[in-house]
Order: structure tokens, then C-alpha cells, then sequence
């Protein structure tokens, strides 16, 4: 199967990336099952970048999606070791459309501020974590905090900025639980209109 071989060769060389096509599901069964761009970031523990046409220029500005957890983090770190000359913007969501309609102004603003405190304390962990040889890169992170689905906040996001690239972290998950409830960085993947990186998990 293709992505059987994609890994195979992948865990043999050692290799650091797969760059593949993008293309949507032809069936409904094959949407249900998973792409073989699925299967390769579930099971294959090496990012992925797909890609949606001929690149005609370096990455120059890179939208990262972050939620906080340790996928995000690899993330982020991906983008700015592989795109360290990039403008790289940090962004994620809070709360949903339906909450909002029963939540009072002040309750609102006061989650917003909450995700921006939290936010910055998670880029100033990063930039020390990462250390002084990206200093320049940390330092020009851009963190946005939006309401909303994060899947569609992240839509919104490449629809109204057009960045070169999305960077995304990826939850590894298996089985029929997966295949029908899918994941925010699959739908994403299938619907955002520029190229995507999506890691996965440390292994």
C-alpha cells in the first residue's frame, strides 16, 4: 500500500520530513477511512507537509495553530528551527459560537485576556526552551488569540491573512473512534487553501 511504502522508506532513511500532494478524498469510504496523507501522520511519527501547488517562493510567513498541549509545542518548534528567517504568527482559539450567545460581555473579555496571558506565558516558556541561537525568531512571534472553533478560527485565519504555510500539531489517535470523529488538524488539512505542515507527536 502507498503509504506503507512511504513509511517503510521513511523509518529506513531516516528521514525528517515527507512532502507530499494534496488532494480531497474521492469517497465517502475513503473520507471515512483516512487519506493516505492520514494514515502517514498517525502512523508514520514523522511531520508531513503537504502541499496544494508549485511553490514559487521560500515560506515566508507561517501561521502556527497553537492549543498549549506538547503537539503544539513540537510544532512551533518545527516552524521556527525549518523557518527561522520567517514571519511566524502564533495563534489559538477559545470558548465556542454557542457559548457565546449566553456568556455576558464581561465574561467574555475576561476568558480573551485569560487566553492572552496564557499564550504569552507559553511563547516566553518556548523561547527559553528553545535558547539564544532563535532569539531573533521568538522574539518576532505574533500571538493572536480568537474566539471560536478552533478549526474554524484557523480557517478564518489563512482565509484573512494568506499566510505561505499553516503549521499544526497533530494528536496521534487510531481506530473506528478516529475514522468517524476525525481531528481538528485532519479537517484542516482537507479544507485549508494553502500548504500544511502537520506533526505529529514525539516519539
Amino acid at each position: 500500500r502507498d503509504y506503507e511504502q512511504l513509511i517503510e522508506h521513511a523509518r529506513k532513511d531516516r528521514a525528517d520530513l515527507i512532502v507530499l500532494g494534496r488532494h480531497r478524498p474521492s469517497s465517502v469510504l475513503q473520507d471515512m477511512l483516512g487519506t493516505a496523507v492520514d494514515r502517514v501522520l498517525r502512523l508514520g511519527g514523522v511531520p508531513v507537509l503537504t502541499v496544494q501547488q508549485k511553490v514559487e517562493q521560500p515560506y515566508n510567513s507561517i501561521l502556527v495553530a497553537v492549543d498549549f498541549s506538547p503537539a503544539s509545542r513540537r510544532a512551533l518548534e518545527q516552524a521556527v528551527r525549518w523557518f527561522p528567517q520567517a514571519r511566524i504568527t502564533a495563534i489559538t482559539a477559545y470558548g465556542t459560537p454557542r457559548r457565546s450567545l449566553f456568556a455576558g460581555g464581561a465574561a467574555h473579555q475576561s476568558e480573551a485576556q485569560t487566553h492572552k496571558l496564557a499564550l504569552k506565558g507559553f511563547l516566553g516558556e518556548f523561547a527559553q526552551a528553545i535558547g539564544p541561537d532563535y532569539a531573533a525568531t521568538t522574539a518576532g512571534i505574533v500571538p493572536v488569540v480568537e474566539h471560536g472553533w478552533p478549526e474554524d478560527v484557523i480557517l478564518r485565519a489563512v482565509d484573512e491573512n494568506k499566510p505561505d504555510l499553516l503549521v499544526l500539531g497533530t494528536h496521534a489517535r487510531s481506530g473506528i473512534g478516529h475514522a468517524v470523529l476525525g481531528s481538528v488538524a485532519e479537517w484542516v488539512l482537507l479544507e485549508a487553501p494553502c500548504d500544511v505542515l502537520a506533526v505529529p507527536p514525539a516519539r
